[in-house]
């Protein structure tokens, strides 16, 4: 159990650190955002005039479909790294076997899933999402609903164990 619980302190510390860099992300995202919808009509006359020398590719254009998808993207992950947090500190706390940690586990897999088919390709212009689902992303996901289920039996076998005389 000492070796579960110094992994998961190593892994919570470095989940906590993936929290804040998505953080971190979400708003360079949305300053993005900002930016480009507040001056996106100025910038094709700046690019023209020579006031901004750089030129932005259509392929990096935020449109607002685009940005709303890359919104609940950071969410998610944010979301889905919350709970693997939780998780670990539950290890933490010596508690393997839970309802709380079998839940956890099936909401890791489902926010995965999400996450994995919420795709943000598509036109330039934004007028469709593109679904890039990949078959290992899809599997990874699905095996963590497997042992939830696992976690959820060894759980209610731990009660009738505790039970017994």
């Amino acid at each position: 159990m000492e070796k579960i619980q110094k992994t998961s302190k190593i892994l919570r510390v470095i989940v906590t650190v993936l929290m804040v860099f998505t953080v971190l992300g979400l708003v360079v995202l949305v300053i993005a955002g900002v930016a480009q919808f507040a001056f996106g009509p100025q910038l094709e006359q700046w690019l023209q005039e020579g006031i901004v020398t750089f030129k932005v590719d259509d392929a990096s254009v935020l449109t607002p479909v685009t940005f709303i998808v890359g919104v609940i993207k950071v969410g998610l992950i944010y979301w889905w790294l919350g709970s693997l947090r939780k998780l670990l500190g539950n290890y933490i706390d010596g508690v393997v076997f839970s309802e709380e940690n079998s839940r956890l586990m099936r909401k890791i897999a489902l926010i995965a899933m999400a996450s994995t088919i919420i795709a943000s390709e598509g036109n330039s212009d934004g007028s469709s999402i593109g679904f890039n689902v990949d078959f290992l992303d899809l599997v990874l996901p699905l095996f963590v609903l497997l042992l939830s289920w696992v976690m959820q039996e060894a759980h209610v076998l731990k009660e009738e164990s505790d039970l017994t005389i």
